[in-house]
């Protein structure tokens, strides 16, 4: 009876691990130090590119993920401090296709630094699905700009702790978001997405029954006992 109840102990504790996993770990990202001098400008460019955003896109493997923030090398420029609005897009062909309506809380936003930008309510990442992380300026209009910092290694981000993400494209608009056009190199930006892992229904219905079984056999110990 000992062994057989440290066995459904060991189980159980196997799988509580396995839930209690789900913890906000980095999944994507080729963040390391972000680069002094190497940049893209969101916003205000120039008197015919007045609403200039960059993308990132990538696609996810297949686990679920509920992503909880973004975290981006960020800084502003001699043209005032600019307002980041960061958000997520599916993905139409390759390129940055429609907004899914998610809201991230902006960090108080001023030289450069790895700002995180938190979503209001965590977003759920499908599995084997492409995103697009979009930047932009709200305040491009009234003629100001900050800077997208490239990464120091030069490098797309990656997937990390086993999360299976894959790159899919940089992209940047010159028009808002009407037009885009892909280029590898706007993923140098560094990025990291911060997530926390969905177990699949199957684990907590393990654990459901091991929990069952656990006190079943305490209750045969006790009539034992008794």
């Amino acid at each position: 009876m000992r062994l057989k109840v440290a066995t459904v102990v060991a189980f159980t504790g196997v799988l509580v691990a396995q839930i209690s996993a789900a913890n906000a770990a980095v999944i994507y990202s080729n963040l390391g130090t972000p680069d002094s001098t190497t940049s893209v400008a969101i916003g205000y460019n120039s008197s015919v590119n007045t609403n200039v955003k960059y993308a990132q896109g990538f696609t996810t493997g297949t686990g679920v993920y509920l992503l909880n923030s973004v975290d981006l090398a960020l800084g502003v420029t001699g043209f005032g401090n600019g307002s980041p609005l960061l958000q997520i897009f599916s993905d139409n062909s390759g390129k940055p296709g429609t907004d899914l309506a998610a809201t991230f809380t902006n960090p108080t936003f001023g030289a450069q630094a790895v700002y995180n930008l938190n979503l209001a309510t965590p977003f759920s990442l499908s599995a084997t699905t492409s995103y697009w992380i979009v930047l932009s300026d709200t305040t491009s209009a009234s003629q100001t700009k900050f800077n997208w910092y490239y990464s120091d290694a030069f490098t797309q981000p990656t997937a990390q702790n086993g999360s299976g993400l894959t790159y899919l494209a940089g992209a940047r608009s010159m028009n808002g978001g009407t037009t885009w056009a892909t280029n590898d190199a706007f993923a140098l930006t560094a990025i990291t997405l911060n997530a926390t892992t969905v177990p699949e229904p199957s684990t907590y219905a393990l654990a459901a029954i091991a929990s069952s079984i656990m006190v079943v056999v305490g209750r045969r110990r006790k009539s034992t006992i008794a």
